[in-house]
Parts: structure tokens; C-alpha cells; sequence
């Protein structure tokens, strides 16, 4: 499958399960519209999760994200999409995070827990 992303796998057992194969190709084709000119600089990889569910990795260079997808969202393109969006936040969130942080506490002392 041809993708924007800097790197892109599918495990090898997703594609042992047809319907769960053309799922993911689709919701890959949705998350490369939700991330739109930020898609060439992540990774994505899928995993199965269980049966009938796929396990979704985004990293960029700074900060990553999981999300387990189970069918009735990766069927649902309004869902998987609300889904998708809100890893990407979280993905955005700790980049910002971690590109803030050496700001913050210079000496390296970092933030008390």
C-alpha cells in the first residue's frame, strides 16, 4: 500500500484476515487526511489486537501515540475518525511537551511530579 508517511508497515498477520486488512487500508487512507502535510513526517505501523481489532502507532521524532481500534470503529468512518483525532492531539501534545521542556527547566532539572 502506497502512503504519504516517512514509514508505514502493516503486520504481516492483519493481512491473514481480509476484512480486517481492507479495514485498516481504509482507515489508514483516514488518517493520512487527518494529519494532512504532517503525514511525511511519521511512522505509522499497525498490529492486530485481538480478533477483529488493530493496535495503531503514530510517532513523529519527538512524541508517539497507541490506539487500539476494535471493528465497529474501524467500520465506522465518523468514529475511527474522532478516534484518530484525538491520538493525533495526544501525539501534539507531547511533542509540544517535549519540545517545551528543555525551555523550561534549562539546567535539565526538569518539572517536579
Amino acid at each position: 500500500m502506497q502512503t504519504a508517511f516517512k514509514e508505514f508497515s502493516i503486520d504481516p498477520a492483519i493481512a491473514d484476515n481480509p476484512r480486517l486488512l481492507r479495514e485498516v487500508e481504509s482507515a489508514t487512507r483516514v488518517l493520512e487526511r487527518v494529519l494532512g502535510k504532517s503525514a511525511s513526517r511519521v511512522r505509522v505501523g499497525w498490529e492486530p489486537a485481538g480478533q477483529d481489532s488493530a493496535r495503531l502507532r503514530v510517532a513523529d521524532p519527538l512524541a508517539n501515540g497507541v490506539v487500539v481500534l476494535p471493528a465497529a470503529e474501524l467500520g465506522s468512518e465518523d468514529r475511527l475518525e474522532r478516534r484518530l483525532l484525538s491520538l493525533w492531539s495526544d501525539v501534539l501534545g507531547r511533542r509540544v511537551d517535549a519540545l517545551i521542556e528543555p525551555i523550561l527547566h534549562p539546567d535539565g532539572a526538569g518539572a517536579a511530579p
